[in-house]
C-alpha cells in the first residue's frame, strides 16, 4: 500500500459513505472499492469497514489502523513540506487567493506581517475571488495558498489540506424593527415564509447557509442571493428580507439597525488556509503556513 492509499481509507472513515468518500478521493466508488480490498487483502485479509451497515462503520481493526494511518500520512506531508524549505529558487513570489471579505475576519495583518519577513527578492501576490474558484485555481496551480471560507462538513479533494484558523457563528441578520429582532435565538423552521438575501453559490457563505438549513429541517422558500454583501446589507435593512451571515462579518459592518439572532441549531463557518498537498510548494509556502498557524493565537483572542 502507498501513501495515497492510505488517504482513501481515512477518507472513507471521515465520510462513512463509499459515495462521498469516492468524490473526495476524486474517484469512482469501484475504483475506491478496489484499493479498500487490496489493502486489506494486504494486511491478511483483515476487514477494516463493515460494509453491511449504513453509514459505513469501521472494524476494530478499521478503528486501530486508522489511528496508524493518520498518523502516518501526517508524517509524510510534515516531510515534504520541510523539504520543500531547501527548494527554493533565487527570487520566488507568493500566490495568495482570498475571498473579498477576508479583511473583515483580520486577516490583513496577516500578510502584512508575513511580508515584512521576506528578503527584498521575494514577494506576495494577492488574488481576490469567491471561495469556490478559489479551490479551482489551487487545483490548477494557479495560486500556492488559499484563504477562505468553508462549512464544517464540506468535501474537499484529498489533494488538499486544510488548517482551520477562526470559527464564526452563523446568525438570523434582521433589521431592528422584525419581530424577531430581540429574540434571543430562531429556529429556521420559523422563518420558511420569510424572503432571505443570502451570498451566491460561489461562495463559501452560501454552502453554510445550506448546512444551517439542513441542520434545523428546514425548507425555505423564497431565496435570493447577491455576491456583494452591502447589497444584502442594504436589503435587510430596507425590510425587504432577511439574510445569513456570521455575526462577525455583520459587527465590521457597523450597520446600527441590524441585529443578529442565534440560531437554535448552530452551524459554525471556518476561514481556513488551505494549500495543495501533492504540488511542489515553494519555499515561502511552506513559511506562510508556519507563520499563519502561529498567528492564529492571535486571531482566536480577538474580540468582535
Amino acid at each position: 500500500m502507498d501513501i495515497q492509499e492510505l488517504k482513501y481509507v481515512l477518507a472513507l472513515a471521515e465520510y462513512q459513505n463509499f459515495t462521498v468518500a469516492a468524490e473526495a478521493c476524486s474517484l469512482s466508488q469501484s475504483s475506491l472499492s478496489k484499493h479498500l480490498l487490496k489493502i486489506e487483502e494486504e494486511i491478511g485479509n483483515i476487514s477494516l469497514f463493515d460494509r453491511s451497515k449504513r453509514p459505513v462503520l469501521l472494524t476494530t481493526a478499521g478503528e486501530e489502523f486508522v489511528q496508524y494511518a493518520r498518523r502516518i500520512t501526517e508524517e509524510y506531508e510534515t516531510l515534504l513540506l520541510s523539504m520543500e524549505k531547501y527548494n527554493v529558487p533565487d527570487n520566488s513570489t507568493l500566490r495568495i487567493g482570498i475571498i473579498p471579505v477576508i479583511g473583515r475576519f483580520g486577516f490583513i495583518p496577516l500578510i502584512k506581517s508575513f511580508k515584512e519577513t521576506l528578503s527584498p527578492v521575494d514577494s506576495v501576490e494577492i488574488i481576490d475571488r469567491p471561495s469556490k474558484e478559489l479551490l479551482k485555481l489551487l487545483e490548477k496551480n494557479e495560486i500556492d495558498l488559499a484563504l477562505l471560507a468553508i462549512s464544517p462538513n464540506q468535501v474537499l479533494k484529498t489533494s488538499l489540506t486544510s488548517y482551520h484558523l477562526m470559527e464564526n457563528e452563523l446568525c438570523l441578520i434582521v433589521n431592528e424593527k422584525h419581530r424577531f429582532a430581540h429574540r434571543s435565538s430562531v429556529n429556521l423552521n420559523e422563518m420558511s415564509a420569510e424572503i432571505f438575501a443570502i451570498p451566491d453559490n460561489e461562495t463559501g457563505m452560501y454552502d453554510l447557509c445550506l448546512s444551517a438549513c439542513e441542520a434545523s429541517g428546514a425548507k425555505l422558500k423564497k431565496v435570493k442571493t447577491y455576491r456583494n454583501i452591502e447589497t444584502i446589507l442594504d436589503l435587510v435593512e430596507d425590510g425587504e428580507c432577511v439574510s445569513l451571515l456570521t455575526a462577525r462579518l455583520l459587527f465590521t459592518y457597523k450597520r446600527q439597525t441590524l441585529r443578529a439572532v442565534h440560531l437554535t441549531h448552530p452551524v459554525k463557518s471556518i476561514i481556513a488556509l488551505v494549500i495543495q498537498n501533492s504540488a511542489k510548494f515553494n519555499g515561502l509556502t511552506h513559511d506562510f503556513v508556519d507563520f499563519a498557524r502561529n498567528w492564529r493565537v492571535q486571531l482566536d483572542l480577538k474580540e468582535f
